[in-house]
């Protein structure tokens, strides 16, 4: 809009208004003023506009492009420590390959047994963490030098001590011949549970 013109600059004490003149000033007013004409000059930087004038109708509210890009920040999608459906983001919010090793806290722990673990028997490793706490990935073995069928054929699994909670790294020797592990070691990898 800018600034309204008149088409009749009547001066006070100079000029008699005429009705037709006054109601011409004024619908000149309202043409420019008015009825969608208003423009950003017109705006106040201090008007401080409440969110409520904004329109809250599908189809009329704040369309995407009018958000400037990088504007939402961290502090400004709704969260919660507690309730699960106040949080903003959800699974059809993240794209398939935006989960990489330094977007996922993860943990690890490890253990290596050595001595000779007998034919049919197993070893196990209290890891301190409680089941109720993490969420394993995987369980990897590992071993410096040339891996052996006795050595290849050994079991590794994650079991939950029900008396206690926490888990425990398992290895067991289903192999026919006793398997030396020295140089061998078992690595559980986790996640937070929450």
């Amino acid at each position: 809009m800018g600034l309204v013109t008149l088409p009749h600059n009547l001066v006070d004490g100079v000029d008699t208004a005429l009705g037709t003149q006054v109601r011409a000033n004024d619908q000149s007013i309202l043409d420019q003023a008015v009825n969608g004409n208003i423009t950003d000059v017109n705006i106040s930087t201090g008007a401080a506009i409440q969110g409520s004038k904004l329109s809250n109708v599908a189809g009329s509210r704040v369309p995407t492009d009018r958000i400037e890009d990088d504007a939402v920040t961290f502090d400004k999608v709704r969260d919660s420590a507690t309730i699960d459906g106040d949080r903003a983001i959800g699974v059809n919010h993240i794209r398939t390959d935006a989960v990489i090793a330094r977007t996922v806290k993860a943990g690890s722990i490890g253990f290596t047994p050595g001595g000779t673990l007998v034919v049919g028997t197993a070893t196990s490793f209290d890891t301190g963490l409680l089941a109720s706490q993490v969420k394993v990935r995987s369980v990897e073995k590992s071993f410096a030098g040339t891996p052996t069928t006795p050595l290849m054929s050994l079991l590794v699994s994650v079991w939950n001590d029900t008396n206690t909670g926490r888990l425990h790294i398992c290895v067991y020797n289903p192999h026919t011949a006793d398997v030396n592990m020295a140089g061998m070691s078992f690595q559980m990898k986790y996640l937070p549970a929450s």
